[in-house]
């Protein structure tokens, strides 16, 4: 079985984090929290859940946040790692897609789509990932429908071959 740590960066989650972290749990994944400077106590309920919580003592951006998870993870002996979102918009129940797809693909990147269920999406949202996303698929040579999608199973020696710099919300694209 592959071995994969869930990375969740935070900022501000209190209401979700528990929720989500516990979902996470019941299907005995080791789960990773980066606290990007919250003011409220959500890297404390995260780790009250079970999750191991890492804390930026102010507000870096969640590339940043990202990138240090990646660290943290790739000292350990997982073979990837899924990140997703603390505010609950990402279900812990859809990480079996992610699971299951892994061990057919190995060597992979694996984003989610929220551009199935898009009536909740604010339309400059919408078409500003739809272009984004049309240029990133020319670009890769391959259609990727949702490039801004913080759901993803990274692969490990993706993780281990790719240089990433991006501090904030772009890190998605970058990646």
């Amino acid at each position: 079985m592959v071995k994969t740590c869930i990375l969740i960066p935070v900022y501000n989650e209190s209401k979700e984090i528990g929720q989500v972290v516990d979902g996470i749990k019941k299907k005995g994944l080791d789960v990773l929290v980066v606290d990007d400077g919250s003011t409220d106590n959500c890297g404390e309920i995260a780790r009250q859940k079970g999750a191991k919580v890492m804390r930026n003592q102010a507000r870096c951006g969640k590339g940043l946040s990202l990138r240090e998870g990646f660290k943290e993870v790739l000292k350990g002996t997982y073979d990837g790692v899924i990140t997703m979102d603390g505010d609950g918009q990402h279900d812990p129940d859809d990480l079996d897609r992610f699971l299951s797809r892994e061990e057919f693909e190995p060597v992979c990147i694996i984003t989610g789509d929220r551009m199935i269920n898009t009536q909740d999406m604010p339309r400059l949202r919408y078409w500003t990932n739809r272009f984004m996303s049309f240029l990133i698929s020319v670009i890769c040579h391959q259609p990727v429908p949702d490039t801004q999608c913080g759901f993803r199973y990274i692969h490990r020696k993706i993780l281990e071959d790719i240089k990433i710099t991006c501090n904030d919300f772009e890190i998605e694209t970058e990646v």
